[in-house]
């Protein structure tokens, strides 16, 4: 329960690298995404019918050792 990473990701934004350390220990890490400006329904944007609440979707995230 302590901050890693804090930082704005640009809507659309198809690819996101940040340079460490993140801080993760050795081992399991649990990570949390938050959406500080809440959620929208795409019907609300006019995007279409679905009613549900969005805030951001990731697709085949991984977590990669940086270089050396």
């Amino acid at each position: 329960d302590h901050l890693v990473f804090e930082g704005q990701i640009q809507p659309g934004l198809q690819t996101f690298r940040t340079s460490g350390p993140l801080g993760l220990p050795a081992g399991t890490s649990n990570l949390r995404f938050v959406s500080p400006d809440g959620t929208s329904s795409p019907s609300k944007l006019g995007l279409g019918d679905d009613p549900r609440e969005l805030s951001f979707v990731l697709m085949d995230v991984k977590l990669e050792s940086a270089p050396k």
